[in-house]
């Protein structure tokens, strides 16, 4: 079930129902069998060591459950290297190698009685792997957010001029040119609506078809700040919170269109408020 789980909140940001129920009704339904006496035979190792072995239906509920499992972890590293961008073409297929050096090797050893014959042969594979895989996900943490979003840029816009006076592109590919006057304009619209004609709070998100403009008002520098993404995420507005909050506390003065921002320095709040989305730049 933990590993279902983990695997949705890498891919989704979220748990899905359904493989969470498959995965949870066959762990239960193997629990339940291991109780069963007939599905539990003693073993004795080549050492003389006493042991327990499953079969009849432990047995195949438990490679059913095993299968289950090793299929989800593959389905999760196979779509994040063929939905990576060119940079990441290398790097995405370490996490895949690692679940094909435990995944097939294991599910056969069980399969075999192999692990019966020889003792700790399935932790040997599975540590080999898991180490593949987690080193490489620990040297690439980005890697993981290729799939539940994807970021192109954050823009500032400032209140009354609509100017844009700063941008940071973490995808050059799929950045959109855009008019910045008019594009300042149409938040600045929507600031007026959101606070005369219909007060209700600031607008969080402009959802379009293919993409989300996720937005935080700054009332101390007069700016919105816009990221533009192709899907809304919680994940994404609680780091955008926690960026506009600190960028207002940040010597900058007032935002008008005749100042020009210290761009290095919020380039640098840029990372480390977003220190794991892939730049494709």
């Amino acid at each position: 079930m933990l590993s279902v789980v983990s695997v949705d909140l890498m891919e989704f940001h979220r748990v899905r129902p359904l493989p969470f129920t498959i995965a949870f009704s066959l762990g239960l339904l193997t629990l339940i069998t291991a109780f069963i006496e007939e599905n539990v035979k003693p073993y004795q190792w080549s050492d003389g060591g006493q042991s327990f072995a499953s079969q009849g239906s432990l047995r195949t509920l438990a490679l059913i459950t095993t299968f289950y499992i090793l299929f989800y972890f593959f389905l999760f590293a196979y779509k994040l290297h063929i939905r990576s961008h060119q940079k990441f073409k290398k790097v995405t297929l370490y996490p895949m190698a690692g679940i094909l050096i435990y995944g097939p090797f294991l599910f056969s050893a069980f399969l075999l009685g192999a692990t019966l014959s020889i003792p700790g042969i399935h932790a040997i594979f599975i540590g080999i792997g898991a180490f593949i895989s987690a080193m490489t996900l620990a040297r690439h943490p980005e890697i993981l957010y290729l799939l539940p979003f994807n970021v192109i840029s954050l823009n500032i816009v400032s209140f009354g001029s609509g100017l844009v006076p700063y941008r940071y592109v973490w995808n050059n590919e799929q950045d959109i040119p855009f008019e910045p006057t008019l594009f300042g304009a149409f938040f600045e619209t929507n600031r007026q609506f959101s606070t005369s004609t219909l007060p209700l709070g600031s607008i969080v998100e402009i959802k379009l078809e293919k993409a989300s403009l996720i937005t935080k008002p700054m009332s101390k520098l007069d700016a919105y700040v816009v990221m533009i993404a192709d899907r809304f995420s919680e994940t994404l507005y609680a780091n955008l919170v926690r960026f506009s909050k600190e960028l207002e506390n940040m010597d900058l003065g007032k935002m008008r269109s005749n100042i020009k921002w210290e761009v290095k320095q919020i380039n640098e709040l840029v990372v480390k408020h977003f220190p794991y989305i892939p730049n494709y730049a």
